[in-house]
């Protein structure tokens, strides 16, 4: 075992849980609040607070390099194209076992895809704050988070 890369988490939502310092090799392993496995950031607590943090910056990320790398003058249907490559699929990625239930979380997600709409819309003549979002993600074939999720529900979960 590699001790550089163990680490130790105590899943609790208690104030005062019991910490016991692990020992290997005589070198204490390190204690940490939040763990990334297979690309789910688990926390202490088992929320999908920290995964969806996570995810949230790292499709803006995405979502900011397509919108520099687009002004170069890139089709809206190859735009749609690196955005569900890049952007989407970092959203959806494990969503079956961390599925957003609260609204905030829905929200935090759906912004993104919200974003890339607004670039979207500028791009084929609206105002960034008028554009209509649902109308314009129906017809660009992109659903709305929830829809998705609810879709793959449906797929999974028959």
């Amino acid at each position: 075992m590699n001790i550089a890369k163990c680490a130790v988490i105590t899943f609790h939502r208690s104030s005062a849980p019991i910490l016991f310092d692990y020992i290997l090799n005589n070198s204490a392993l390190i204690r940490k609040t939040s763990i990334r496995d297979l690309g789910i950031v688990i926390s202490h607590s088992l929320g999908p607070e920290s995964h969806i943090d996570a995810i949230t910056t790292k499709a803006s990320r995405n979502l900011g390099f397509l919108i520099r790398t687009s002004r170069s003058g890139l089709s809206v249907a190859a735009m749609k194209f690196i955005f569900t490559a890049l952007v989407r699929s970092v959203l959806e990625y494990g969503s079956v076992v961390w599925s957003p239930y609260e609204v905030g979380h829905i929200q935090q997600l759906q912004s993104v895809q919200d974003r890339f709409l607004r670039v979207v819309g500028v791009r084929c003549g609206f105002e960034c704050r008028t554009v209509p979002l649902e109308d314009l993600g129906i017809s660009l074939g992109l659903n709305s988070i929830v829809k998705r999720r609810q879709l793959l529900d449906v797929v999974f979960f028959p």
